[in-house]
């Protein structure tokens, strides 16, 4: 079954939770308000990706390689649906790129480095956790999901 924003149930579990199988008028509505917001918020963050690369030669760092903002290129819309503001991406100094979803609560910094790896760092009311990945390790695993959760709730 796919819906009116052209997205399948599936897609629209992975995204906003299990919903009934029933859809309404105004759900559908507002799925696609919800769709178009995040979509904004994605092509946002994608043009600041584009632009990471001078940001860091401006700033004296190393250059991001490609390896490493192709990975952040392809993690950007996957993040952008589980989180409900903006990501910014930023140059770190040491050449990697930074994914950051913060709030008052704390933060998730996914760096994705110049191997195509990528260091998922966690900071949430004072709690400091960590994961590494290979490069070409699927992502968000369940791990990034339920600190994403964590810090939007």
């Amino acid at each position: 079954m796919t819906f009116v924003t052209g997205w399948s149930k599936q897609q629209l579990d992975i995204a906003y939770g299990p919903q009934p199988f029933a859809e309404t008028a105004v759900s559908l509505a507002t799925h696609q308000v919800m769709v178009d917001a995040t979509r904004n918020r994605c092509s946002i963050t994608l043009r600041d990706l584009y632009e990471v690369v001078d940001e860091a030669m401006e700033e004296g760092y190393l250059r991001p390689s490609d390896d490493a903002v192709s990975v952040a290129r392809n993690l950007l819309p996957k993040l952008q649906c589980l989180v409900p503001h903006r990501i910014e991406v930023y140059p770190t100094a040491d050449g990697d790129v930074a994914l950051d979803v913060s709030n008052e609560r704390g933060s998730v910094i996914l760096l994705c480095g110049s191997g195509g790896g990528i260091v998922c760092l966690v900071n949430l009311n004072g709690d400091r956790r960590r994961a590494r990945y290979l490069p070409r390790t699927p992502l968000p695993d369940g791990f990034v999901r339920e600190v994403l959760a964590e810090l939007a709730t």
